[in-house]
């Protein structure tokens, strides 16, 4: 584990001036969790929560940073609820675990949720937090901070609902709404409770090339011989989110009928070009004679790896 390597040291250590008392109790490994929530268990494994403290982006940008404690508090929070829209305290051990069971759900042996109702494993209290109203508070404790290139999502998505009056949530775009029991029979698959609405755990996001796709709403308007492409923004704050690590390539040709490009443009969303939340881009298109068809393409680039194909489309000119 990264925590016990020399060049690491520091990942063992609490942050100073945020230390927290080493997590004890059952709860102290997500494994403990999933004898009962196998199925929520293997979507936070897949998710970006789960690889919060170990991913190798994070980890080389830890090595590039001055005081690389401050950013433990969020890559692995002891209990958000302590600390409810302000940044958590720093997990002291088994930060490996990145954003876990506990940094959500529990408060000291008490787990939190949605619905409460007590259990012969532990005790369970209805939470107003996890309501879709109440979570973009719980979001928000991580999310609603400027750090260095992270920029406050939480806060452009909160300014967005208030002029709108909007009721939308961060768990309503990136947490999938599944029916299913509760729990499982421990270590077995046998469902343990009724059937009821829940939240999927694997946490849609830029890796995701159909969720990624969604923030870019792209229309045609076409006026006799006169033709734009309209871009709006489909998330609930700016795009890109992790600012200097993400960026999208645009790409839009116009064809004629054998494919070929009679007109091609392209221009690049990064942090220092974010599609706003409440914004509108336009390209006009020149008049070409011959042109039957107008293809639009979306790359999403993240760190040094391959650029990853969001969105083709192509719309028929009349």
């Amino acid at each position: 584990m990264l925590a016990r390597s020399t060049t690491w040291l520091w990942l063992a250590l609490p942050a100073v001036g945020m230390a927290e008392p080493p997590c004890q109790g059952q709860f102290a490994d997500p494994a403990a969790c999933a004898q009962c929530h196998r199925a929520v268990h293997n979507e936070w494994q897949a998710s970006a929560h789960a690889r919060a403290f170990v991913d190798p982006v994070f980890v080389r940008a830890m090595q590039n940073r001055s005081k690389p404690e401050r950013c433990v508090p969020c890559h692995a929070p002891a209990t958000v609820l302590d600390r409810l829209g302000q940044m958590p305290h720093a997990r002291a051990e088994n930060r490996e675990h990145g954003v876990d069971c506990r940094s959500c759900h529990s408060r000291g042996e008490v787990i939190h949720g949605p619905s409460g109702g007590d259990t012969a494993a532990h005790q369970t209290v209805k939470d107003p937090t996890f309501t879709t109203a109440g979570s973009t508070a719980l979001c928000s404790s991580c999310h609603d901070l400027r750090i260095a290139d992270v920029l406050p999502l939480a806060r452009e998505f909160r300014a967005a609902q208030e002029a709108t009056a909007g009721d939308e949530s961060c768990i309503g775009c990136h947490m999938e709404s599944v029916q299913r029991p509760v729990a499982n029979e421990p270590d077995a698959a046998t469902p343990a409770g009724p059937v009821r609405a829940g939240r999927s755990h694997r946490l849609l996001g830029p890796d995701d090339a159909a969720f990624c796709a969604t923030a870019f709403e792209f229309r045609l308007a076409e006026d006799g011989d006169r033709r734009r492409l309209i871009l709006n923004c489909g998330a609930g704050h700016g795009v890109p989110g992790l600012a200097r690590l993400r960026s999208f390539t645009i790409r839009l040709r116009m064809l004629d009928r054998n494919g070929a490009a009679l007109h091609a443009a392209s221009t690049t969303i990064s942090w220092q070009n974010r599609l706003l939340v409440d914004e509108e881009r336009r390209w006009d298109l020149p008049p070409r004679a011959g042109a039957v068809a107008l293809r639009v393409e979306v790359d999403h680039i993240f760190a040094d790896r391959k650029p990853t194909p969001i969105l083709d489309r192509t719309w028929e000119l009349q």
